[in-house]
């Protein structure tokens, strides 16, 4: 058999007397199995609203096309394995931005686990490994450094900013 090519079959039985009947036609069986498990899905950015991250393609579609890909997202809570889909990801493109807007559940300041799967024909893959991103800004820039004299000396230097 030829991955991703579709077969029929038939069957009979033979005797000592010779071959029976053939059996009706089977349905169309393709010749495939699950996509190979994504790699992690990669930061792309984030702020205090919103989280983009790209996904991997499968590097093997299992012979039959991938037709979607799922986001999961946990709770939150690292402590625990409760992943669960994004449903806002539409399952097709490999980036995507996560809205607080479109997706309540997701709280400014938290950071969340994401996986990802890939799914044809046959069945969803395994899940890839987790990204872990926070849903907030960049940090502001600091100041810029100065020398405290009055705490330095001839073999030390205190810095603040």
């Amino acid at each position: 058999m030829t991955s991703g090519h579709r077969y029929q079959f038939r069957a009979s039985a033979i005797n000592r007397v010779g071959e029976g009947a053939k059996s009706p036609i089977s349905a169309v069986i393709i010749a495939a199995t699950v996509p190979n498990r994504p790699e992690a899905p990669i930061f792309v950015s984030a702020t205090s609203t919103s989280i983009t991250i790209l996904l991997a393609a499968a590097s093997d579609d299992g012979g039959a096309p991938v037709t979607h890909y799922v986001i999961y997202a946990d709770d939150g809570n690292q402590n625990q394995d409760n992943f669960t889909p994004v449903a806002s990801y539409n399952g097709q493109t490999l980036e995507w931005t996560i809205l607080q807007s479109a997706e309540p559940r997701f709280a400014t300041g938290s950071i969340y686990r994401f996986r990802s799967s890939a799914i044809n024909s046959i069945g969803e893959s395994k899940v890839s490994n987790s990204v872990l991103v926070a849903m907030a800004d960049r940090a502001d820039k600091p100041l810029a450094p100065t020398v405290d004299r009055t705490q330095s000396s001839q073999t030390s230097l205190f810095v603040k900013w």
